[in-house]
């Protein structure tokens, strides 16, 4: 019985981990290659500015070094902006497709397009009509 029952287990593991069939790979034009990987750079200058603001109000920098490296990252910041609103226009998409629903404009994180606030930082969402 113990055998029996021990073979079923086996052939239903078996069956589940083979029985799947996975999803081609689509492959991903250079454009969203490169949005992609810009926007993953713009969700990191923007998560260095928020931990700088937070070590500063800690007391770990002086005022000079906070407003020196903040004008820092805000000018990467802004040539990033730049760059992925360029791409965005060579593959053809309009400049508000970067901003679609769900999608939080402060830190970047994709949230169910029912919420109204962002999950992870808690800033508004835009509406599916367009406004905040």
């Amino acid at each position: 019985m113990i055998i029996l029952a021990c073979a079923a287990l086996t052939l239903a593991a078996l069956l589940y981990v083979f029985w799947l069939i996975p999803e081609p790979v689509r492959v991903k034009s250079p454009a969203e290659r490169e949005r992609e990987y810009l926007e993953d750079k713009r969700t990191v200058l923007y998560d260095n500015l928020r931990d700088l603001h937070l070590e500063f109000r800690m007391g770990k920098l002086s005022d000079h070094d906070y407003q020196q490296m903040k004008a820092r990252y805000q000018e990467e910041l802004a040539l990033l902006l730049h760059q992925l609103e360029s791409v965005a226009e060579s593959a053809g998409l309009p400049t508000e497709a970067l901003a679609k629903v769900g999608r939080c404009p402060r830190c970047s994180k994709d949230n169910p397009p029912d919420n109204r606030f962002c999950g992870a930082c808690g800033a508004p969402l835009r509406s599916p009509e367009g406004t905040p």
